[in-house]
């Protein structure tokens, strides 16, 4: 029922993505404001995880390392600033989670969620790289254990 009363997965994509963007122009004008609008477009993509519809659109997973990369270089700018260190934590973890979570088309989406984190990782500092090694691996075990079906 949930999935029926929402927005179509395209516009939950888009609406994201509109929150992402938004936080981009306010973090290059150092607004405090970003935050907020990186945190809209988190819940958003939280949501459509929940969607085996819209988790299996390459859209999803393109628009979602949008906001890690815009979350990590946040991070990057404020390195003391509790805020964005925990959204990009609270991003990561549930990334992570999506991969890892058994159901019909992980394989597909688990090397999805892989192959964004891997450009990713690099852009991290070492303390935040340091704090999803582990998951990261696991990830890596899961998808190298599973071959995966067009």
């Amino acid at each position: 029922m949930n999935e029926l009363a929402g927005p179509a997965p395209s516009l939950g994509i888009e609406q994201a993505d509109a929150h992402n963007l938004r936080g981009r122009i306010l973090q290059s004008e150092r607004s405090a404001a970003a935050v907020t609008e990186y945190r809209q477009a988190f819940t958003l993509f939280q949501a459509l995880a929940g969607s085996d519809e819209a988790a299996g659109r390459p859209d999803f997973h393109l628009r979602y390392a949008d906001l890690l990369s815009n979350l990590a270089a946040l991070r990057r700018e404020r390195p003391n600033d509790n805020e964005p260190r925990q959204l990009l934590s609270d991003a990561l973890t549930s990334y992570i989670a999506f991969g890892l979570r058994q159901h019909a088309g992980e394989a597909r989406e688990a090397s999805a969620v892989l192959e964004t984190l891997s450009e990713l990782m690099p852009a991290l500092s070492e303390a935040d790289r340091a704090l999803f090694s582990e998951p990261y691996d696991q990830l890596q075990r899961q998808v190298r254990s599973r071959p995966v079906t067009r």
